[in-house]
């Protein structure tokens, strides 16, 4: 079946050379490609010290309220409202055959009003298309729900309302409400190294009754147990403008066992708005599991990267071989080391600067090749006209599958001795071990001077290099477009309207179910499904979290990406893609309600795109074409009434159409009269058969 890639917001298992997938085993390992560029020496961002301190912190931002609890005849919910008018939606769940005919049947106010108060349900009946989660299992599990308005309140103070629900029995409710002037309340969420705590600041004044309430279900479904992963006040509690929230566990059996959704709290609080009326806010805080890992027990304790050794291999280009990021306790995992080579010489004062270099690499044995050329060149710049050795000035190590965060850096520059002795560890003769000295000893090349593409990413792995004996026969490379879904899905594209195209599917499990999979998990399932279609050349057409996947893997690995050759101009092409993130946090209430949602994501949140986002040079972003849609615009219906009230105009139901602009990239258009996915109001955007086949075209591959 295919699931709509709807919700962006979701935590994801962990993607490991050697990873386990549900029963599925994988010990997969990418070749990464050594990104190289040459010294700019007006930025040292990524060797700032604010990146050593290991604390982490993001903001997250919010415009609404959201309340959860249970609904019966017997008991109504109850919520609060504020402001002088407003809106919002009243959603629940319903995963039977037959889908409701009414479930919220009236609102009124709990204590007695004032004339002209009015609050009013939009339709008569429970409906479809609020909150379309949609189980991987049953495809008729998904949110119903109603629209409201309120206007004409007089108080200044917060108006209780109550829900009345049809069922004697009671059923989960969500509410989201705003008022018609909204405030954005934002708030920073800092995690300390080694702690358990998280430290909530809203970053707004005026504010009033903050506190911690867990999100409450009404309805256990299967002898469910109640989650271990909320967070508890621990200090705070509606003091001033901060709280500070705990975990309740740091157990990661919790989240294998399936309860990978439960890590949510509503952060609830009131604000004064423009006019002295007060409003509901709330600020949704996940503590999803990628947390608990943050202080990843390293072999080394104090964070410290060494470097472990270096030799000069037979293309002549140098192996920086580093140690002491492996957790001892869980094994290899990428990460993403960032280092400055330079080199030292008696006959030069002072050290040159010769790369910066970048790379995913395992944190086991991590290894980083630099070419040749960077030194040949640096040495005939700089005249350096006596023996010389390469030095890593600095390093700095963050992981991919959490945040971004800080691993561990080098402490003080480590020189390396290849160029006299015998110390590299390879045992060489001395004739063989002098032929590379001398390679690298050698003039610079024309191209080596101008700096060439070798030197930027790295050799070319062997399944893409011609050997002499066997040389390649072009007629039997195999050159594709590869058709990418977005988050939490299993399809998107009509492969009937494009031409030598093959759908992306996991290439982990015999059986795709929709799951979440972070930036750099995503685009290692793209490497690794390419490869075993033996796929050589390949232009992308993604949609939503498919765009963001490509382009990191573009940069970060050698894939057929690099060996495109024929067809149109368009290397990657997306629709409807977060590359500057989206504000759904909605998305934690879904485990909450009993829906089989894929779980929070931080690389898709605002924060966490652009922290990923800005690993990604502007050249690179060039490789993209991209596209966005959205409805008419005003008083035309929204893709759903839900996310319009969390979203900013113009927006496709999931993203806003200014944070699916990527600075550096083609914008191509905008698709008028649709939505992100499928269940919207409109069509989704990769059901456009005329902008499907046009992409076809386009398509470099």
């Amino acid at each position: 079946m295919r699931v709509p890639s709807i919700f962006l917001l979701l935590s994801s298992p962990l993607y490991f050379a050697t990873a386990s997938f549900g029963d599925q085993k994988s010990t997969y390992v990418p070749k990464p490609k050594m990104n190289g560029k040459a010294i700019n020496y007006g930025d040292r961002s990524i060797f700032s010290d604010d990146k050593k301190n290991g604390d982490f912190s993001h903001t997250v931002t919010s415009k609404v309220a959201f309340f959860t609890g249970g609904c019966s005849s017997n008991e109504p919910f109850q919520f609060s409202l504020g402001g002088r008018s407003g809106r919002g939606v009243i959603g629940t769940p319903y995963a039977s055959v037959e889908p409701p005919t009414t479930y919220v049947t009236s609102l009124s106010f709990v204590d007695s009003h004032q004339e002209g108060e009015e609050i009013t349900l939009l339709v008569d009946e429970t409906q479809s298309n609020f909150f379309p989660f949609t189980d991987s299992v049953d495809e008729h599990a998904e949110y119903f729900g109603v629209p409201f308005n309120f206007s004409g309140m007089n108080s200044q103070d917060l108006s209780s309302i109550s829900v009345y629900c049809s069922s004697t029995e009671p059923v989960d409710i969500v509410v989201i409400v705003t008022d018609d002037e909204p405030e954005v309340v934002s708030a920073k969420l800092t995690h300390a190294l080694g702690s358990d705590n998280v430290h909530v600041e809203i970053e707004q004044t005026s504010i009033r009754n903050l506190h911690a309430q867990p999100m409450t279900k009404a309805v256990k479904q299967n002898n469910e147990k109640p989650s271990e992963r909320h967070l508890r006040v621990i200090h705070g509690k509606g003091n001033g403008n901060d709280i500070f929230l705990q975990k309740k566990s740091r157990s990661l059996e919790s989240y294998d066992s399936g309860t990978k959704n439960n890590g949510c709290t509503f952060v609830q609080m009131t604000k004064l708005n423009v006019e002295d009326y007060l409003v509901p806010k709330t600020v949704v805080v996940c503590s999803e599991h990628h947390d608990v890992r943050r202080d990843r027990k390293l072999l080394e304790s104090d964070h410290g990267i060494k470097l472990d050794g270096a030799e000069i291999d037979e293309n002549g280009d140098i192996v920086f071989k580093f140690m002491g990021l492996e957790d001892k306790d869980l094994g290899a995992s990428d990460l993403k080391l960032d280092a400055r080579i330079g080199v030292v010489s008696e006959c030069v004062d002072e050290t040159i600067e010769v790369v910066d270099m970048t790379a995913m690499l395992p944190s086991v044995e991590p290894t980083l090749v630099v070419n040749g050329g960077w030194f040949r060149r640096a040495v005939e710049l700089h005249e350096v006209s006596c023996d010389w050795e390469p030095i890593v000035l600095e390093a700095i190590a963050t992981d991919p599958n959490a945040k971004y965060n800080y691993l561990g850096h080098l402490k003080n520059p480590a020189k390396a001795i290849i160029m006299k002795g015998n110390n590299d560890g390879r045992n060489l003769s001395m004739d063989k071990l002098n032929k590379r000295r001398n390679l690298l000893k050698a003039p610079p090349s024309d191209d080596e001077l101008k700096i060439n593409k070798e030197m930027t990413i790295g050799r070319k792995p062997d399944r893409f290099v011609s050997s002499q004996n066997s040389p390649r026969d072009l007629q039997e490379e195999i050159h594709k477009k590869v058709l990418v879904h977005g988050y939490c899905s299993t399809g998107a594209w009509n492969e009937d309207w494009f031409t030598d195209a093959i759908t992306f599917t996991d290439p982990d499990t015999a059986i795709p179910v929709p799951d979440n999979w972070n930036i750099h998990q995503f685009a290692i399932k793209i490497l690794k499904f390419t490869e075993d279609n033996n796929i050589y050349g390949c232009g992308i057409i993604a949609h939503s979290q498919g765009g963001l996947a490509s382009l990191h893997l573009k940069y970060f690995f050698n894939s057929c990406l690099d060996y495109a050759n024929g067809g149109g101009d368009r290397l990657i092409q997306s629709a409807g893609s977060p590359y500057q993130g989206t504000n759904l946090q909605i998305n934690g209430i879904g485990g909450f309600l009993g829906l089989q949602t894929c779980g929070y994501n931080f690389d898709l949140t605002e924060e966490g795109a652009s922290n990923w986002l800005e690993t990604i040079p502007m050249d690179v972003r060039g490789n993209v074409y991209y596209a966005t849609s959205n409805p008419p615009g005003g008083f035309a219906l929204p893709c759903l009434f839900s996310t319009h009230l969390i979203l900013n105009d113009p927006e496709d139901g999931v993203v806003e159409r200014q944070r699916a602009i990527l600075e550096g990239g083609n914008l191509v258009g905008h698709f008028v009269n649709h939505c992100h996915a499928i269940d919207m109001n409109y069509p989704a955007q990769y059901e456009n058969e005329r902008g499907s086949r046009g992409a076809d075209s386009k398509s470099f591959y």
